[in-house]
């Protein structure tokens, strides 16, 4: 009993480990994708043939997955104000020089004047994507294409986006760990016969009994040798003896 519980415990912690991994391989598959399509968003955008005039913002809503219900509807529909504030909340910006002297951000400096190494940036629970915009002949950008998003509820979309495929890898696991455990620990059926009742009875007995006359006969044949004789005595009484001194009076007489 004491081997099968620490066999449990030990494959609960490998199967949390594992899925622990798995959880951050999806995290971290879900904000490279993120950034991928926010990148070509931006490349659309950043046409140097169109010229920006001012600055402007747009903010977008994602609703993601606030609950396990999430699974089983659309997660791009909004119905109370609950789920506004539960939602994941991304900006897209066109901000111009000027503007970006004027920000407190330094994130956003960095990334207009620095635009090699700060194309993609990661801070608190952000990321953002940064395109510096050009006019046809000129050399130093006019401005950026900023695309921002809210990482804040992220592992709580991951979570229970993939519940579902969580629950069935356990329940997997779980059942082929029992029957492995039944497998292993098994105690082997012992074998009990019953020789109390029909034919094994008579075999059994039938067997003792010949096992005990060839027993007896060998101990019968080794206990005293020198009394052996030349032939066996016959001991039928139809086969008469022959007697050579019964001859030798008949011829006597």
């Amino acid at each position: 009993m004491l081997k099968k519980a620490i066999a449990i415990i030990v494959a609960q912690v490998v199967l949390f480990l594992a899925l622990v991994g798995l959880f951050e391989l999806q995290m971290g598959q879900e904000k490279n994708e993120l950034i991928m399509r926010s990148s070509m968003v931006a490349l659309f955008y950043a046409n140097p043939a169109h010229s920006y005039p001012k600055s402007y913002r747009r903010e977008f809503l994602d609703p993601g997955y606030s609950g396990p219900q999430a699974m089983f509807g659309n997660p791009f529909s909004v119905k109370n104000a609950s789920e506004m504030g539960s939602g994941n909340f991304s900006e897209f910006a066109v901000i111009l020089k000027e503007d970006v002297d004027k920000a407190a951000d330094p994130h956003l400096k960095h990334a207009f004047y620095y635009p090699q190494a700060n194309k993609v940036q990661q801070y608190k629970d952000s990321v953002a994507i940064n395109l510096p915009l050009y006019r046809e002949g000129d050399k130093e950008p006019y401005g950026l294409i900023r695309i921002e998003h809210n990482l804040r509820n992220l592992p709580r979309d991951i979570f229970y986006k993939n519940l579902l495929s969580y629950g069935l890898i356990e329940l997997f696991f779980n059942g082929f760990l029992i029957a492995l455990l039944f497998g292993l620990f098994k105690k082997p059926k012992e074998t009990v016969v019953y020789l109390e009742k029909g034919y094994l009875k008579e075999y059994a007995l039938g067997a003792l009994k010949l096992h005990h006359k060839i027993l007896g006969q060998i101990i019968d044949d080794h206990n005293d040798p020198a009394e052996k004789k030349d032939s066996p005595e016959i001991t039928d009484p139809a086969v008469l003896k022959f007697d050579p001194q019964a001859r030798r009076r008949d011829n006597k007489l």
